[in-house]
């Protein structure tokens, strides 16, 4: 169809919609919204408007008369059905479809034709008759979707793993798509099954990578021209290098790609189904072999075979693919190198993670940890000091250079982070004993202690050493810093979250801790949240504090620092808290005090408690708006 007649038929299903394309750019900021019909019909213009705009004419011609019959059939092209002038006008809308109809059925035909005649000449359909074929109701748009995946869409993506030639589609003499399905585990006995040819013919090959979480397994479509390969992949590509092993439901990845590809994912039925029918392995590869012909439908035959003609076409646009490596090739890469190395600095590793929060994570990360760890900064990734990595994810990892070595970055960066949590570690028995020894620590600082919750109703800590840590909190009224709660009156004590100081055999009832008079259920509660507020409430060194509770921290005062489950996050800023399943969020230390006490000494609702840091003590007492 010429441009001026598709043309014309568009304005037409502007008339009948209501409005035009440039209402829609003008109202649109992002997305469709409005009734259904009006949401499907907005899509439609745009669908249209974008074939018509990329001079696929009858793309946009088909897509056209589709809203037209929509719309006609839905019988909602009116809203007045009473009015004289709307009928008339519904008249001759009805009257000109009927005429494009005519004219659209007989040209619809001719181009079923066509593109039957092009499916045809595939060997796929040898033994096919050409009835069959027209009958799979395919036209130009089946070509034209395949094409925008290829050019809009982040579900396939092109990379070259072998040669440094150009597929130059004038050039190639056939296209030859092997009929075969090769489904394994192992990656390198994968890509090695990969054979060139140099006929100048451009082969096609249809892989399935099968991975251990079986809805993350995914296509490999390997394009062979003379000593080049080049690689067009469905692998799902996660921001985490070891993000594939976190995913709490893998299956919604594949639902995006099923509906999409239009791939012959229910492969994934056939491996499920010969894993169950074959006995347990051990270091033995999954294999399986499947002939496209007898396993896919013709449907999906006529698929492929338009999916793979379009990325051979694609691919001979001439473009700078990225290179692929396997976990083998990747490190014989490494040993090529002059020195045999590759020696990542501090920097190299900030720019490979998250940037989110990177300086205050890696501050708190060095006053928490940095004592434990003494290893170096810097990372040099060898052949030989990796064969453990290779061993492991050999078979498995399939990326390019880069990604390779952010992966390696981060498995030499967690085996630090596992050993820094792994010396902080405290098994059952010894937080029992540094839990009795903490409460007894209380006691014998119950005087000074008391002097500091029984300031006020709430006291409030604020760090002159760390500004940083005090704004984590948020801000508060009038733009003041929002400064961390310390202490609280409560009414009752939570008995089950609570430690005791100055326990009673009646857990409802305890003696005062200030007159020893008066048996009570009222209290004051301390909220901990690091070990930094235990140092200066105990007045004493870090060492000195039990054993289990020398790096504790909740998670309020850890900067944020991303979703660690999406995000590609420095495993030493997601160290756990040494005891985080006895306390997941902080430590409440209960003091037993009769309401007569608190009334006679708590004087005032809130105040703040300055402390230093740096040098462990309390400067002063104050009012929160001092503090700016």
């Amino acid at each position: 169809m010429d441009n001026q007649s598709v043309l014309s038929v568009i304005k037409f299903v502007e008339q009948i919609i209501g409005f035009t394309y440039e209402d829609l750019l003008k109202t649109t900021s992002g997305g469709f919204s409005g009734s259904m019909l009006t949401y499907n019909n907005s899509k439609a213009l745009v669908d249209i408007y974008n074939a018509f705009n990329s001079n696929n004419y009858d793309v946009a011609y088909i897509y056209a008369m589709n809203c037209i019959c929509d719309n006609i059939c839905s019988k909602k092209i009116t809203s007045d059905i009473y009015s004289k002038d709307t009928l008339l006008d519904l008249s001759n809308k009805y009257y000109r479809t009927a005429l494009l109809l005519d004219d659209y059925e007989k040209w619809y035909e001719s181009n079923k034709l066509e593109v039957a005649t092009y499916l045809n000449a595939s060997g796929f359909f040898a033994n096919v008759s050409f009835d069959d074929i027209k009958n799979l109701n395919m036209d130009c748009t089946d070509i034209y979707k395949c094409e925008q995946i290829l050019k809009n869409s982040n579900l396939l993506r092109t990379y070259r793993y072998k040669g440094t030639g150009q597929l130059d589609i004038n050039s190639v003499s056939n296209i030859i798509i092997k009929d075969v399905i090769f489904a394994t585990d192992n990656i390198n006995t994968l890509m090695n099954s990969i054979k060139t040819y140099n006929d100048n013919s451009v082969y096609v090959n249809l892989f399935m990578k099968i991975e251990q979480c079986i809805d993350l397994s995914y296509f490999i479509i390997a394009v062979t021209y003379n000593d080049n390969i080049f690689i067009v992949t469905d692998q799902v590509k996660f921001n985490r290098p070891d993000g594939a092993n976190k995913v709490r439901r893998p299956g919604k990845y594949s639902e995006k790609r099923e509906e999409n590809l239009n791939l012959p994912y229910y492969i994934i039925d056939s491996i499920i189904a010969e894993r169950e029918n074959t006995l347990a392995k051990t270091n033995v590869d999954e294999l399986f072999i499947k002939k496209l012909t007898d396993y896919l439908s013709i449907d999906d035959l006529a698929y492929l075979k338009i999916l793979f003609d379009n990325i051979v076409k694609y691919i001979s646009t001439d473009k700078n693919y990225e290179k692929l490596y396997t976990g083998v090739e990747y490190f014989n890469e490494i040993k090529a190198l002059p020195c045999g190395e590759i020696v990542l600095s501090d920097s190299d590793i900030k720019t490979s993670f998250n940037s989110i929060n990177y300086e205050e994570n890696l501050k708190f990360f060095e006053e928490t940890f940095g004592e434990l760890d003494s290893t170096t900064t810097d990372i040099a990734i060898r052949n030989s000091d990796n064969a453990s990595i290779l061993e492991k994810y050999g078979n498995n990892l399939l990326t390019t250079f880069d990604d390779y070595t952010s992966h390696i970055m981060y498995t030499s960066v967690k085996s630090r982070a596992d050993k820094i949590a792994d010396k902080c570690k405290v098994t059952d028995a010894e937080y029992l004993d540094s839990r009795a020894k903490l409460i007894n620590k209380f006691k014998e600082n119950a005087a000074s202690i008391y002097d500091i919750i029984m300031s006020a109703s709430n006291v409030y800590l604020y760090d002159i050493d760390d500004p940083v840590w005090n704004s984590r909190f948020g801000v508060g009224d009038k733009g003041k810093p929002k400064i961390k709660l310390l202490s609280k009156c409560l009414d009752k004590c939570h008995v089950n979250t609570s430690f005791y100081v100055y326990e009673h055999a009646n857990t409802s009832k305890a003696q005062c801790m200030h007159c020893a008079k008066h048996f009570t259920n009222s209290g004051i509660q301390l909220y901990i949240d690091s070990y930094k507020e235990l140092m200066l409430l105990l007045q004493c060194s870090r060492k000195d504090l039990p054993k289990a509770y020398q790096y504790y921290f909740s998670d309020k005062v850890k900067p944020y620092h991303g979703n660690e489950l999406l995000d590609n996050v420095n495993p030493l800023f997601t160290i756990p808290m040494p005891i985080s399943k006895y306390h997941p969020a902080d430590i409440k230390i209960y003091f037993s005090t009769c309401k007569r006490c608190m009334q006679k000494r708590i004087k005032t609702e809130e105040v703040v408690l300055v402390h230093s840091s740096k040098q462990n003590k309390i400067i002063k007492f104050c009012d929160k708006s001092e503090i700016i």
